[in-house]
């Protein structure tokens, strides 16, 4: 099975393919997300949502599963280094949605509206 992990637009990450042991991994979206939230990562809790691809195969029978999770994640600072999410859990939050990359996009919006 392979997997597609999708990131809001927002981010300007570009998504990361995965084969055989599904994984996120922080360092994919570390800078990405300190920026985007550099003024209001006060040491507080936050959720990034991304979108899950999953394509692989049911008794010969090619499928495809999509699904949005959120990564509940906190901040955790380094010396000499700036602050590093780290990951505290994920949630599902809605499968088989159409259009993906705009509700995942919207899905940000709502959480960090432009100031």
């Amino acid at each position: 099975q392979t997997q597609t992990i999708s990131f809001p637009g927002a981010l300007a990450i570009d998504p990361v393919d995965t084969i055989g042991n599904p994984r996120i991994e922080a360092g994919w979206f570390e800078s990405a997300l300190a920026r985007a939230v550099r003024d209001s990562k006060n040491g507080g809790k936050a959720r990034l949502p991304i979108a899950v691809t999953t394509h692989y195969l049911d008794d010969g029978t090619p499928r495809e599963d999509s699904a949005i999770y959120d990564i509940g994640h906190g901040w955790r600072s380094r010396f000499l280094q700036s602050d590093a999410p780290v990951m505290e859990g994920m949630t599902l939050v809605s499968r088989g949605d159409k259009d993906l990359q705009a509700r995942l996009d919207a899905r940000w919006a709502r959480a960090h509206p432009a100031k």
